[in-house]
């Protein structure tokens, strides 16, 4: 097999002679059946003596490809085997006649050696341009599997001393029969395999899943940033609103997060504002304050709200490192949390109250963030911006 073909006919340039066994209708050859099947042998035979090297046997492993229709893909007692499909000249009908003829066994003693075996046998129909069906449409995952082996990892094949060797068959499309991609490369002037097919349409179940969950995620993101924006902007605030708006879009605070769970009891000692629960499970902890608040004072030292609301998410933390059991007992994901504070505005901060903020930040790394409204909403307008971009440029 070599370049891709321009033109399907260029395929057929050289003829191709098949050898293909007898049979007969009912169960045994009558005298006219053996007499006509003679007589086409002797004629074979003649030919042979002068043209051996046209001659494959239809029983040799290159001779049971060239003669199949098709093979179908099963698991028997627990191993794969391949029935073929091949043609057979009836000598009663004097009509090609299609049946299963052969069952390819996978008998090697390992798993490793049964895969091989496998992947030989696929290889070799791919060469000979054998479809290769599943006898189930359950089984066609696994035909998958094999063939994508073939495709990216190669095969096993015996050289001149007997050696193993990995080898790739001319045509594989490596690792890019795994991307969506690879849909551009198809020529329709090639066979595509049932296995190619079912691997192709993973691969795009697979992106427009992504596609999906993209642009959903956009929308929400959007429409998040919308509300909170504008929410935010507005000369008197309605900060349950703003609550409110929080809650119902985890995400921006990130794409990790998947929901907020509001009010969460640590014990009798502490009740949590928020607790910011990741898609893995893991949980972060959350303290809002009215974005009216100030973060520094008129002197730029933490106004007493900050230290306030910064002292209950290190109390909420420590509480849960002393009692982290039963903890992780009431709210399953909570290992080592960080904790967010949210309060006031950056409109209200001048150079040097940012900078300040900037290495609290620093010294709190890890263990708690402080932001204020507007840096939530920036945050989320750079998230939103990263995927649209990205989404754009997969479309190219």
């Amino acid at each position: 097999m070599g370049k891709k073909l321009k033109k399907r006919i260029d395929r057929w340039k050289k003829s191709e002679f098949v050898d293909i066994p007898f049979t007969t209708t009912g169960k045994d050859f009558s005298k006219v059946d053996k007499e006509v099947s003679d007589y086409i042998t002797e004629i074979q035979r003649d030919f042979r003596k002068e043209h051996a090297s046209d001659y494959t046997p239809w029983d040799s492993p290159t001779g049971i490809m060239r003669s199949s229709r098709e093979l179908i893909f099963d698991i028997r007692k627990g191993k794969p085997i391949f029935y073929v499909v091949g043609y057979f000249f009836n000598v009663r009908r004097g009509e090609l006649q299609i049946i299963p003829n052969l069952e390819i066994l996978m008998e090697g003693g390992s798993s490793e050696e049964i895969n091989q075996d496998v992947l030989s046998t696929l290889a070799a129909a791919f060469v000979n341009e054998v479809p290769v069906y599943p006898n189930t449409d359950k089984l066609s995952s696994k035909l998958a599997e094999y063939y994508r082996e073939l495709m990216v990892e190669g095969f096993l094949m015996s050289d001149e001393k007997g050696q193993e060797t990995k080898v790739k068959l001319i045509k594989s499309p490596g690792s890019k029969i795994e991307s969506i991609k690879y849909l551009e490369d198809i020529t329709i002037t090639e066979p595509r395999h049932p296995a190619e097919i079912e691997l192709i349409r993973i691969t795009v179940k697979q992106e427009l899943e992504k596609l999906s969950e993209a642009t959903h995620i956009i929308s929400s993101l959007e429409l998040a940033i919308k509300e909170l924006g504008g929410l935010i902007s507005e000369e008197n605030r309605n900060e349950p609103k703003l609550q409110d708006c929080f809650t119902k879009n985890p995400v921006l605070f990130g794409l990790e997060y998947k929901r907020i769970i509001p009010k969460h009891k640590l014990g009798d000692d502490y009740e949590m504002d928020y607790a910011l629960q990741h898609y893995s499970g893991l949980v972060d902890l959350l303290e809002l304050e009215s974005s009216n608040l100030p973060v520094f004072n008129k002197k730029g030292n933490p106004s007493h709200y900050l230290i306030h609301a910064e002292q209950q998410v290190l109390d909420w933390l420590s509480w849960i490192e002393e009692n982290h059991p039963y903890a992780k007992k009431k709210l399953p994901g909570i290992m080592r949390p960080r904790g967010f504070v949210v309060i006031g505005s950056s409109k209200e901060l001048n150079e040097e109250t940012k900078t300040k903020l900037h290495y609290r930040n620093a010294i709190y790394r890890g263990i708690m963030e402080i932001l204020t409204y507007d840096d939530v909403l920036d945050r989320a307008k750079t998230i939103l911006q990263v995927l649209s971009e990205t989404k754009n440029s997969d479309r190219e």
